[in-house]
């Protein structure tokens, strides 16, 4: 009677476990990535959380750009300017948090912004007007309370990547434990597998389940009650089968916002790297620094420390001259090498740097531009928002 009370006491605080002399045996797991019945609930479900999203990040862009751009940015498409625009408007936390929903569905969370009078347009540029304020004021809390870094975690997939390695892992150690061979493993890439199997091979796989059982439980008691069953609820491990998120959704956590708890949970998983088991570290992915640009721009990059000037790259490659113009923004922005210098001098970055601290931090490129005068280009100010975005985003690091 005693060990099933204890049972159900961690079966409500997600750890599901049992003793075998003096190891501990996991019964966690499972679930790779967004299955295809689920990417149907999204393109039908949670529209609400979408439409907040949206207008969430539209009103950060404050009339500098189309509906289009909120779209672009939350999708995660891979462009110099949506890059830019994740900087200039401070949207990191944001970018690519809907990547899995469709486009389709997208453009008609953005109709419907139109059709409930919450945006309007005026010279293309999108504005929010009063109900879409307020919509937004409404809803703005709970999403504010998500611990959620789509820039870090989500933009490269290293949340994906870390939750395929984390589920396959734990299910292979789950049914290790039970001497179970015969079962059927979670989806996931051979390169999942390959790391997977790596960490199985060279640790004890008793050790392993101590290890998961102390990694998961430490970051489940951090994410809350719960979070910590929702968590859980998502894996599947021996006799045991997760559930989607469409089976998770209730009336007060649409499939939107039950997915962005979850994948919160997992980037507080990865910014914890330093304090996990030696033995789990092959779970984390190494983010490559030249993910962080375009392809394109990473070119460009490379043209100009060979000496090149704007106007020679833009020859060079065959573009026009604003498209490097991008592609410098870019680098600014996430290339530590980059000699910015040589495309705007201190007195005119001092300028730029005054002028949107006179504004209260505004970033409408039209408005600082009247301030300075003609005689600063629009290149100039965004290559300077760029700069003071990389200088604000390293101060939140170090801090």
């Amino acid at each position: 009677m005693l060990q099933k009370k204890q049972e159900i006491i961690h079966l409500k605080y997600c750890i599901i476990y049992k003793r075998f002399r003096s190891s501990v045996s996991i019964v966690l797991l499972e679930n790779s990535s967004l299955r295809r019945c689920e990417v149907r609930d999204f393109k039908k479900k949670g529209g609400k959380y979408m439409e907040v999203l949206f207008l969430e990040v539209l009103s950060k862009m404050n009339g500098v750009r189309t509906v289009s751009g909120p779209l672009h940015l939350l999708k995660g498409k891979r462009s110099s300017q949506t890059i830019q625009d994740i900087g200039l408007f401070q949207c990191d936390k944001w970018a690519a948090a809907l990547k899995h929903v469709p486009y389709s569905r997208l453009r008609k969370v953005e109709e419907q912004l139109y059709v409930h009078n919450m945006v309007h347009t005026e010279n293309k540029s999108a504005f929010l007007t009063e109900k879409g304020y307020n919509y937004l004021n409404k809803h703005r809390e709970i999403m504010h309370n998500l611990q959620f870094n789509g820039r870090k975690w989500e933009w490269d997939n290293e949340a994906e990547i870390f939750w395929q390695r984390l589920s396959l892992l734990t299910q292979a150690v789950s049914h290790k434990q039970y001497k179970n061979s015969s079962y059927l493993p979670v989806y996931a890439p051979y390169e999942v597998k390959y790391y997977v199997k790596n960490i199985l091979r060279q640790n004890n796989s008793n050790n392993l389940a101590e290890e998961l059982f102390h990694f998961l439980n430490i970051h489940l008691k951090e994410a809350g009650e719960e979070r910590a069953e929702l968590f859980m609820a998502r894996l599947s491990g021996y006799n045991y089968t997760g559930r989607t998120f469409f089976q998770l959704e209730n009336q007060n956590a649409p499939v939107v916002l039950t997915y962005l708890e979850f994948r919160s949970i997992i980037h507080q998983m990865l910014e914890d790297l330093e304090s996990s088991p030696a033995e789990l570290y092959g779970l984390f992915p190494v983010k490559e620094a030249a993910s962080q640009v375009t392809a394109s721009a990473a070119i460009t990059g490379k043209a100009v420390k060979e000496g090149r000037s704007l106007q020679e790259t833009a020859r060079f490659r065959k573009l026009k001259e604003s498209t490097i113009e991008d592609h410098l923004v870019e680098l600014a922005m996430h290339d530590p090498s980059f000699e910015y210098e040589r495309f705007i001098s201190s007195t005119i970055l001092a300028n730029i740097f005054e002028a949107v601290e006179k504004h209260s931090g505004e970033r409408k490129l039209k408005d600082i531009r009247e301030s300075l005068g003609k005689k600063v280009s629009y290149f100039h100010i965004r290559l300077a928002l760029a700069l003071l975005h990389k200088n604000k985003q390293g101060e939140r690091d170090s801090g």
